[in-house]
């Protein structure tokens, strides 16, 4: 899970997007940050064939490929750990698309 806290912590984000490794970001609370952090996810995504989805008001995640159940297993795995509760995905993504339960 990634938490930047400037545009420069972006960086390590694009290392995962090199490797096709699907992450999970908790959005910074300067909504400058956040709008210009949901931009290059955006992009980021559509410019690699990649899946962006709001998982919660603050938690973003990028995934690849065709497996519909990736996003929920990698929040439910972070939620887990970490014993949070409040950022359970809902039955749609922010895009209106169907997120497929287990």
């Amino acid at each position: 899970m990634f938490e930047p806290h400037t545009f420069d912590d972006f960086g390590e984000m694009v290392a995962s997007l090199r490797f096709g490794r699907a992450f999970v970001v908790k959005a910074p609370a300067d909504r400058a940050l956040r709008r210009r952090l949901v931009d290059f996810l955006s992009g980021a995504a559509a410019a690699s064939d990649a899946e962006f989805e709001r998982v919660s008001t603050d938690v973003y995640a990028l995934t690849w490929g065709n497996d519909p159940t990736a996003l929920r297993e990698i929040v439910d795995g972070i939620t887990r750990a970490s014993g949070d509760n409040s950022s359970r995905l809902s039955s749609r993504s922010m895009f209106s698309r169907p997120v497929v339960a287990k």
